[in-house]
């Protein structure tokens, strides 16, 4: 099956432009909505006992070879219905998110519109946005995945949307039925992948380097 996406209406998702003043880094932004999510789905939430802080220091070198910052990174979070991503435009001096409406975050009182909203489609097509038809909030959900590189704070990887505005997705290459996600561009890899096979596929191949008779018990 194949989908073209474009700029359309989506009423699943909410996009959200925050000052700098209100959040000193994107990850005070990340562990609050984190907070939120946990407290909105109690039961399934992937993020219970999640420390956004302390994921951050595991791997040092996790960003080598990318433009993101340590102290400031671009994130994406796991929620429901619609994944969240949220960038960090150092002239604009504001955050760009696009994320699920299926949350009750706390937003939407220091949202900024009209003014901010024109510098911050003026950054976006002095970083590399090619195509001048952002007319309203809802159009950043469609570009903001595919414009820069975000931290998975989840699955420690740094990822970006391989799938263009005016691309046409296909299913059976572009989605992993094994595990209900999109596939990505991921950090010092040639081809996209389903971060979650990505891991398992590593996961695999430390096993095998660790214990060289792994791969034949396995085959018993």
């Amino acid at each position: 099956m194949k989908i073209r996406t474009g700029f359309v209406s989506n009423s699943s998702s909410s996009s959200f432009i925050i000052n700098e003043s209100h959040y000193p880094k994107t990850i005070d932004i990340a562990n609050e909505m984190i907070t939120t999510i946990n407290e909105t789905d109690q039961e399934y939430s992937s993020y219970k006992n999640f420390n956004i802080y302390n994921k951050l220091t595991e791997n040092p070198n996790l960003f080598k070879n990318s433009n993101l910052s340590i102290s400031n990174p671009n994130i994406k979070l796991h929620t429901d219905n619609y994944d969240t991503y949220i960038a960090h435009l150092p002239i604009s001096k504001c955050y760009l998110i696009t994320t699920s409406n299926n949350y009750n975050w706390g937003f939407y009182n220091i949202t900024i519109d009209a003014p901010q909203f024109q510098e911050v489609k003026n950054e976006l097509l002095l970083i590399n946005w090619t195509d001048d038809t952002i007319e309203s909030m809802e159009d950043f959900e469609y570009i903001l995945p595919q414009l820069f590189w975000y931290w998975d704070c989840k699955l420690n990887l740094v990822i970006k949307s391989h799938i263009k505005n005016d691309e046409i997705f296909d299913f059976n290459y572009d989605y992993c039925k094994n595990h209900g996600s999109y596939k990505f561009n991921i950090l010092n890899e040639n081809n996209i992948y389903c971060p979650e096979c990505y891991l398992e596929q590593l996961k695999f191949k430390e096993s095998i380097k660790n214990n060289p008779k792994f791969i034949f018990n396995i085959r018993k």
